[in-house]
């Protein structure tokens, strides 16, 4: 019989990396749910290598969540010649495409409907095999983001598919990375990029930040260290390497940059709680 060419056929990627950090790949992925919401994996992964350079389990699978990892890869490793994203509407909203222009990245979209040119989907496919079972039995949060940072490690440090005809013996993705960094950017750099989006503040020993008039609660633990207050759109995060700390929602005076009003809050457990207990006991409303 016949063989039919089918739409299936094996394609060129249309973003195959040539050089260390010549492509960065960034996708979001539904995790487990858990307290009745869904819990996201977002990564994102240098495409040479197929190292994970930077990854987290998320509440949230909006620009703010994606700006906040792309902020700490670029601290980390440098910026990429582009990445390469899906259309969806995080990855085409202006603060994510301003950052990307700010820094001199290309923006890469992939086509409608063919995932496959995106790296990250492979990363995923493993991350079903190897840690879903672990998210789905995690009883706390903080579980999960254990899990998440546990398969990052075992990720990027096991053997690849496509390293497997090197013959330099390097065959894992932090082996192939080696190192190397992209284009050099600077604090100062960041900092300006992302100024209307992220500010730093010292939490006092009460546990609270301050921003323009208002004290807010970031965590009591984390007394006389500096957190991440992050602002987009109407809501606030409070952020300590990466972990979620807090989330209220603000609103700014019209046609100025002050605030308003900060209100709804959501504190959040996490490993950095203070072990000493309060003098009282407030339940949620109070």
């Amino acid at each position: 019989q016949k063989h039919e060419p089918t739409d299936k056929e094996p394609t060129e990627l249309p973003y195959k990396p040539l050089y260390h950090h010549q492509y960065w790949f960034i996708d979001i992925r539904y995790l487990v749910r858990f307290d009745g919401k869904w819990v996201f994996s977002i990564c994102i992964i240098e495409g040479l290598s197929r190292t994970i350079l930077a990854g987290m389990a998320s509440r949230f699978q909006d620009e703010l969540a994606i700006l906040q990892l792309l902020h700490g890869a670029f601290g980390d490793f440098g910026v990429p010649w582009g990445i390469v994203s899906d259309n969806g509407s995080v990855f085409t909203a202006e603060a994510f495409t301003r950052v990307l222009d700010g820094l001199g990245i290309e923006p890469c979209p992939i086509e409608s409907g063919q995932a496959w040119q995106n790296l990250i989907e492979t990363q995923f496919n493993v991350q079903r095999r190897l840690a879903d079972a672990k998210f789905i039995q995690a009883e706390t949060f903080g579980e999960i983001e254990d899990a998440h940072a546990a398969f990052i490690q075992l990720f990027n440090t096991t053997r690849h598919w496509a390293h497997r005809d090197r013959t330099d013996d390097r065959l894992t993705p932090v082996a192939v990375l080696d190192g190397r960094l992209g284009r050099a950017v600077t604090t100062e750099q960041l900092r300006s990029i992302f100024r209307h989006l992220q500010f730093s503040r010292v939490v006092n020993r009460h546990g609270n930040v301050s921003i323009q008039r208002f004290y807010i609660y970031a965590e009591r633990g984390l007394s006389k260290r500096r957190v991440t207050l992050w602002f987009y759109q109407d809501r606030l995060h409070v952020e300590y390497r990466q972990t979620l700390l807090a989330c209220y929602h603000y609103r700014l005076q019209r046609g100025s940059n002050k605030i308003s009003s900060i209100s709804r809050p959501k504190l959040y457990k996490t490993t950095f709680a203070s072990p000493q207990l309060e003098l009282l006991e407030l339940d949620d409303t109070q």
